[in-house]
């Protein structure tokens, strides 16, 4: 009788251990939680659509959850939508400029800024991720350097890089298969914008900042996503290892790679997804 106790506790024990296991990584309900804010931001001329993909996304296969819609005016004041309730899981952000073909990235900075203090001042955290689209990864670079080191602005812990043009856009100020990377991913080509942030590399926060840098490639022979070449892109490293905390880049390829497509690419997405909250991409596509 005695055995027969014991074998029915060891079998309870294992069915118990399995049940735990399931419903910390297999369970496709179960989410890491994770209260760190999110900011979606989006590109030159982008609305609430050009980053409403990624958000519903992030809320299906993440458990994340808008809490916000900040519309910066073209007076850069800024007016929120929507409640941050105690209890939400990966509150995310979704900005939106009204003025979205405004080229002075250092006012946008400041207006990128005027955001997260608002949101700040509703609902305090100390910490903040980034995902930017296009022009808009710009303009935080900007807004870093102009507020690290100051002691009441929340800190980046993560920011994510999609279709970057650090250094060029296609037609404007770079061209295809034209400029190259030494082995430090140095670029030979450098436009006045990615001279401003070598300049003042030393200013932006050190060992803080996790990145992603998501960049897209049409496989047409331009080596690029119609609007920013590889290279331009890829010229983030050797800036980010000057600074970054970690560095990490993707390359998507084909016709969702395109410039303004990439942020209705749910693969994207998911690379986003794992990067920001780990374990808590539950593998639905």
């Amino acid at each position: 009788m005695k055995k027969f106790l014991i074998t029915i506790l060891i079998v309870l024990l294992a069915v118990g251990s399995a049940f735990i296991f399931y419903n910390r990584k297999g369970n496709p309900n179960h989410y890491e939680k994770d209260t760190t804010p999110t900011f979606y931001f989006h590109g030159w001329s982008g609305t609430a659509s050009s980053t409403n993909n990624m958000i519903v996304y992030a809320e299906k296969h993440s458990g994340a959850k808008k809490v916000f819609k900040a519309t910066v005016d073209p007076s850069g004041n800024v007016k929120l939508d929507g409640s941050w309730d105690e209890d939400i899981d990966k509150p995310i952000i979704q900005v939106v400029l009204e003025d979205n073909k405004n080229g002075d990235f250092e006012t946008l900075g400041a207006w990128y800024a005027n955001v997260i203090q608002e949101v700040n001042k509703v609902h305090h955290f100390e910490e903040y991720n980034t995902v930017s689209h296009s022009m808009s990864n710009s303009i935080l670079q900007y807004m870093l350097l102009d507020n690290t080191g100051e002691s009441n602005f929340p800190k980046m812990k993560k920011e994510v890089f999609i279709a970057a043009p650090i250094n060029g856009v296609i037609g404007m100020n770079d061209e295809p298969n034209q400029n190259k990377l030494d082995e430090n991913g140095k670029p030979e080509i450098i436009t006045p914008n990615y001279q401003y942030f070598m300049d003042n590399v030393n200013r932006f926060p050190k060992n803080q900042i996790e990145i992603l840098n998501i960049y897209g490639n049409l496989e047409d022979g331009s080596n690029s996503d119609g609007s920013v070449t590889a290279e331009a892109a890829k010229s983030l490293k050797y800036l980010a290892d000057q600074y970054a905390l970690s560095y990490k880049e993707e390359e998507f390829k084909g016709g969702m790679a395109q410039h303004s497509l990439l942020h209705h690419n749910s693969k994207v997405d998911k690379a986003i997804n794992s990067f920001l909250w780990q374990n808590s991409e539950n593998g639905a596509q």
